[in-house]
């Protein structure tokens, strides 16, 4: 799985530089050798130097070994003799430090990823040096690798004709940009949600996205070429490092927020925080202005990533069979970003030499987890937003009926008829109370009274518009609230209510069996609260009750 996306992401990264070459004279035979200390770039070039040559395949991934006055390389053709110029010497994933090229002709050329001089011509994402003028056939190319703080890149070496190396540099940039460019856009995306939610997850991944496009950005230089920005070059390493342990510790407790680990894993979970420390550690060492303290958090660096990348998985997983649902979007979206940042810190002590295109595949890994990851945010923010409805539903509704509750209903109420008042629009209101229904629970049971009010809510819901209101006031008691309805109308569709009721099966018995109600209507006038316009409602509502029952009636009079 991990080698089919990391082919498919080097294919979307534009292929590997050593597909661009032409013939096997653009292929190159490579050597090191660690310099006494002392010796001359002369001395060097001239092939007196003392030192044992190291032969390495430079199409695959290399790491310069340390030394306190760094690291010669040799480059000779394979096929014995060097190809026409112009040609372009390539240095792929050099890490951040600087190398210099001593050409057989002309003053030695020194570049680095972090150098954004403007006045200079750079590479972007790669050391590279134009080679207007080739070497003779035995005469061999030489690069001096500095020693630097930071831990040597993984690199490789090509010889590239100017079209092949443009269109390297073409898709080298459009690749990083759109990577970037989903990293910095889903940060700071959360960061709206965060202020705006109140929610420390989408803060706690905002910091973990955000800290990790800085990361990927000073990583492949991309920082100091295309956008040329020379803040971060007095200590790109340092900086570096502590945007890496940050991005760990904002990861880490991301998961552990979202995946309410210490619920679901309580034993399992202080590991956890035990990574997020480590990563706390090395990003503290990394930022105070003491050595030691800096290459003690470097030391920690690569063994932090092995130990809490297969471990948060780990959690991952358990808590997915735990039954949480945010631990897929985890797998889905970190499984691929993991397993490629522990390859690449294992390819610093020599494994995996051959998996030249990881860099790109793991910021690209990245950008898909950011997306993987915003999308499990959105489905919290939705989840919580359907929980909140349905909170609101239940604190708004009665629990039987599934109209408005007492409560809901005089708030609504009172919201109508001040509309109605600035509107200069009549409101009418219903009184509803069931006909005998102490009787009707006494001969048949408390169920059938529950199916009773259910049925009269539903035949309610049924006849009246959308506009209109209905809830529960209390007990076998409802109140229907008609905005836009005068008098007469409201009589009307009283009557149309109270025959619908009277003719409506409950339990299986029908009005024969004692179901009908009494209905008082009121209009509202000038100056009417909501407890005058109810009292006016009961009245008429006593009145058809005093009138036989099964009636409605208006003020005094019966209908």
């Amino acid at each position: 799985m991990a080698r089919a996306l990391l082919l498919l992401l080097s294919l979307l990264a534009g292929g590997a530089p050593a597909m661009a070459s032409a013939g096997d004279c653009a292929r190159l035979q490579a050597a090191w050798l660690s310099p006494a200390p002392g010796q001359s770039p002369a001395a060097i070039h001239a092939g007196t130097a003392n030192g044992a040559l190291h032969t390495f395949d430079p199409r695959r991934l290399w790491r310069p070994p340390r030394n306190p006055d760094g690291v010669w390389v040799r480059l000779l053709p394979a096929c014995g003799h060097w190809p026409q110029a112009p040609r372009v010497l390539v240095i792929r994933t050099p890490g951040l430090g600087a190398i210099t090229l001593l050409p057989t002709q002309g003053p030695a050329v020194r570049d680095a990823l972090e150098d954004s001089d403007r006045a200079r011509w750079h590479a972007a994402g790669m050391v590279a040096f134009p080679l207007q003028v080739m070497p003779a056939a035995a005469q061999p190319l030489w690069l001096h690798f500095e020693p630097t703080r930071a831990l040597s890149g993984t690199l490789t070496l090509h010889l590239l004709d100017a079209p092949a190396f443009q269109r390297t540099q073409l898709r080298w940039v459009a690749y990083v940009s759109a990577a970037l460019a989903i990293l910095v856009g889903m940060a700071l995306t959360a960061l709206c949600f965060a202020v705006l939610l109140r929610d420390s997850a989408y803060l706690l991944y905002a910091g973990y996205v955000g800290s990790y496009a800085l990361l990927q950005a000073l990583a492949t230089g991309y920082l100091f070429q295309p956008l040329g920005w020379g803040w971060a070059a007095p200590d790109p390493v340092a900086l570096g490092r502590v945007a890496g342990a940050l991005s760990g510790v904002f990861s880490v407790l991301f998961a552990w927020r979202l995946l309410d680990l210490p619920r679901r894993l309580p034993r399992l979970a202080p590991l956890a925080l035990l990574a997020a420390g480590l990563f706390l550690l090395i990003a503290v060492c990394s930022a105070l202005p003491w050595p030691s303290l800096q290459r003690f958090g470097a030391v920690l660096q690569n063994p932090a990533v092995l130990f809490a990348g297969p471990l948060m998985l780990t959690l991952c997983l358990l808590a997915l069979l735990r039954g949480s649902r945010y631990a897929g979007f985890f797998l889905v979206g970190w499984l691929p970003l993991v397993l490629l940042t522990v390859i690449a810190s294992a390819q610093h002590f020599g494994a995996l030499p051959a998996l030249t295109r990881l860099d790109p595949a793991t910021l690209g890994a990245a950008a898909f987890e950011a997306l993987v990851l915003s999308a499990a945010l959105a489905d919290k923010t939705l989840a919580a937003r359907r929980e909140h409805a349905r909170m609101t539903v239940l604190a708004e509704t009665d629990a039987l009926t599934a109209v408005f509750n007492r409560r809901s209903l005089l708030d609504r109420l009172q919201v109508l008829m001040a509309e109605a008042d600035a509107a200069r629009l009549p409101l009418a209101l219903l009184f509803l109370d069931i006909d005998h229904f102490k009787a009707l629970n006494d001969r048949h049971g408390h169920r059938v009274g529950d199916d009773a009010l259910t049925a009269i809510a539903h035949t309610l819901r049924q006849i009246l518009r959308n506009d209109d209101v209905v809830g529960r006031y209390g007990g076998e008691e409802f109140l229907v609230v008609l905005p836009g309805r005068d008098g007469v109308r409201a009589e009307a569709i009283a009557e149309r209510l109270r025959t619908a009721i009277a003719a409506r099966a409950i339990g299986g018995r029908t009005a024969a069996g004692g179901l009908t109600v009494s209905i008082g209507v009121a209009v509202l006038r000038d100056g009417d609260s909501a407890s005058a316009l109810i009292e006016r409602a009961d009245q008429a509502m006593y009145a058809a009750k005093a009138g036989g029952r099964n009636r409605i009636a208006t003020g005094d009079t019966a209908v």
